[in-house]
């Protein structure tokens, strides 16, 4: 097994060397290898069969990726979820076992895997000591199981994706290359899941170059960011908003770059991110989907607000835009996202032709969101495309109007709603996430240009304390519930309504 072979290499050449830490808690690269191969002695006892199904539900972030380094050395494809309730969901079949910490044996949702094995994992939650086991010079076993990724980004609901062992060694080598990692690099994937596909190709990729990885399960998360030496950090949107509320940390001297993905930021929290950290703040678009050897499609460094989503095409990828018969649209043309798959992607979702019809069509991928090329072939993402707002018998893209609208009140999230009120007629409802004081002025502001811009004849607006989220690793808004949330709220005379 390459990856796991070349984290014991970095043992035996640099064992002093950091690998991770851990909420503060430091290992080295003998002691991560000496942890991974006191798991995989336990598992080999097992006699699990070869390409079956290892489910591993641990949310100790180590313990974790001890478990999943050793059941892959063994032939086995591994899916790791936090979530017991998430994983109880997730119907798959060949399972071999489930693979729990000490205490969860005996956890209720177990009862999803009636007949199927349950191993309690030896804790290798601490660094065991140096006398524990001997570090093997390679694996002897040279299987590589498989990795089951999971993704709800496309469809709303848990997709499974499995990511081929083969394409492991240049999937490294790849990301590598793309985010400018080496033995330098200190990488915090701050809150990104182990499940999905840079949660899991990030951190390999550091240890791949004998770099370090910081994981930090805190509820206190922030105050501990730049307690090391940080030089790579992934945030998603919602995570960067929560550090910018944070209180004050300044990372210690050097270079850092911030990458944010998953989702829309805002021109004020990119602002407020920079000035916070002094860090390069690069902005990803990709998706689990794209679990091949170049995980990103598109990329764009911050320096104006029109870079937030206005991206060049990463090398290697070819990203195009397509109306709704797959044919290129012209430059400056609104039409559908469409990425070619490389070998290596995944070509559908495990146990679901629908939504793999759907998405997966004529060697390529879409990932749900509508964009347009410029005449300089940069791509700008226009959002999601089934996130429309149906006004005066006109569709608008609700993305480009709510990070306009944001821009009245100060940077708060805004999310729009239209629905017919009692007399039959168009009315907009706007929810704005109320983190920052909204001041009347802004109120009115924003008002008077969605009015102009849309038509409507009333607008209510609904202050919500914070906007649900989805529970998946991006923490995306969650726009159904929130929708319930407004229309609950809705009273007869709306806030801020005015006459088109």
């Amino acid at each position: 097994m390459q990856q796991l072979n070349r984290i014991y290499e970095w043992a035996r050449t640099r064992p002093e060397k950091t690998a991770l830490v851990h909420n503060d808690v430091v290992w080295s690269y003998a002691a991560f290898a000496r942890a991974i191969e006191l798991q995989r002695i336990f598992f080999m006892r097992q006699a699990l069969p070869v390409g079956k199904i290892a489910v591993v539900v641990i949310d100790h972030r180590v313990h974790a990726w001890c478990v999943l380094h050793a059941l892959r050395s063994l032939g086995l494809t591994t899916v790791v979820e936090t979530s017991m309730t998430v994983a109880a969901q997730l119907q798959l079949n060949d399972v071999a076992c489930v693979v729990v910490k000490e205490g969860d044996q005996q956890h209720p949702e177990l009862r999803a895997f009636a007949g199927i094995p349950i191993l309690v994992a030896i804790d290798t939650t601490m660094p065991p000591e140096a006398s524990v086991c001997v570090i093997p010079s390679a694996v002897e076993n040279t299987l590589t199981g498989d990795v089951i990724l999971l993704s709800s980004g496309t469809t709303g609901r848990i997709k499974k994706l499995r990511l081929g062992a083969q394409y492991d060694v240049e999937r490294m080598r790849n990301t590598v290359t793309m985010y400018g990692i080496d033995e330098r690099t200190w990488l915090h994937a701050l809150n990104y899941p182990l499940s999905m596909a840079g949660g899991y190709t990030l951190p390999s990729a550091v240890w791949w170059c004998g770099g370090t990885v910081v994981f930090d399960q805190r509820v206190d998360v922030f105050e501990h960011l730049f307690a090391q030496p940080i030089t790579l950090c992934f945030m998603s949107p919602s995570v960067a908003e929560a550090f910018n509320r944070a209180p004050a940390v300044r990372p210690s001297a050097g270079q850092l770059t911030i990458l944010v993905g998953g989702g829309r930021l805002s021109d004020s929290a990119a602002r407020a991110l920079i000035a916070k950290t002094g860090a390069i703040l690069q902005l990803v678009y990709g998706s689990t989907e794209l679990a091949g050897s170049r995980t990103l499609a598109l990329m764009s460094t911050y320096r104006s607000h029109d870079d937030l989503h206005t991206f060049d095409v990463c090398v290697g990828r070819r990203v195009h835009v397509v109306d709704d018969a797959g044919r290129e649209c012209p430059p400056e043309v609104t039409g559908m996202l469409w990425i070619a798959l490389e070998q290596a992607d995944a070509r559908e979702y495990m146990d679901d032709p629908e939504g793999s019809a759907q998405h997966f069509k004529g060697g390529g991928f879409y990932p749900g969101d509508a964009g347009m090329r410029l005449p300089d072939g940069r791509i700008r993402v226009l959002g999601r495309s089934a996130d429309v707002l149906n006004a005066k018998g006109g569709k608008f893209l609700l993305d480009p109007l709510e990070r306009e609208a944001a821009a009245f009140v100060g940077g708060n999230a805004v999310c729009l709603f239209s629905r017919l009120d009692a007399h039959g007629n168009d009315q907009l409802m706007v929810a704005i996430e109320t983190l920052g004081p909204v001041t009347q002025d802004q109120l009115q502001a924003l008002n008077g240009w969605l009015v102009k811009t849309l038509q409507f004849h009333t607008i209510h607006v609904e202050g919500v304390a914070r906007f649900p989220r989805t529970a998946g690793g991006m923490q995306k808004i969650d726009r159904q519930a929130l929708r319930v949330m407004v229309l609950a709220g809705a009273t007869a005379q709306p806030v801020g309504s005015q006459s088109s």
